[in-house]
């Protein structure tokens, strides 16, 4: 039987969230919100996003995704959003996200791009499986606003 602990915390001593974040011109590339709830690819795509001079902020699904971005939304350049969170669906991530800030540069990473609503409309999809240079030009694509249309945003 394990004991049971309580644990009180003062919010009168807690840090500003903030304080401690360069605004994003001190950051080098900026900063990534990533959403993963698979712990091995955080750590993979954030090797990657780090190896590109982008700081990251991880988010386990949806719903710690929102808190985060309402946080530190002035300092995220990016959002990267994997679709299996689990509390909230990807595309609702995104919609809210893009509730908050029209403007905010989102990468959606799915299977398949014929399963997002139209609603939805990331910046650009990254298809599963991918490579981490996949990763790198998508990101650096959508940073520069350098991208083709989405694919399903186009007539047939």
């Amino acid at each position: 039987m394990s004991p049971n602990f309580t644990t009180h915390i003062n919010e009168r001593h807690m840090p500003d969230p903030l304080r401690h974040v360069p605004r994003q011109s001190e950051a080098d590339e900026g900063w990534v919100l990533l959403v993963d709830d698979q712990p091995m690819m955080q750590e993979f795509k954030s090797a990657i996003l780090a190896a590109m001079g982008f700081k990251v902020i991880r988010a386990k699904d949806g719903a710690d995704a929102l808190k985060k971005y309402q946080v530190y939304r002035r300092v995220i350049s990016l959002v990267i959003v994997d679709m299996t969170e689990s509390e909230l669906e990807g595309f609702e991530v995104i919609e809210i996200i893009r509730e908050i800030d029209p403007s905010a540069k989102i990468i959606l990473s799915n299977g398949s791009p014929e399963r997002v609503p139209l609603e939805v409309m990331p910046d650009a999809f990254l298809p599963k499986p991918y490579k981490g240079n996949a990763l790198w030009e998508v990101v650096r694509r959508v940073i520069q606003r350098d991208l083709p249309p989405v694919p399903w945003a186009t007539a047939n």
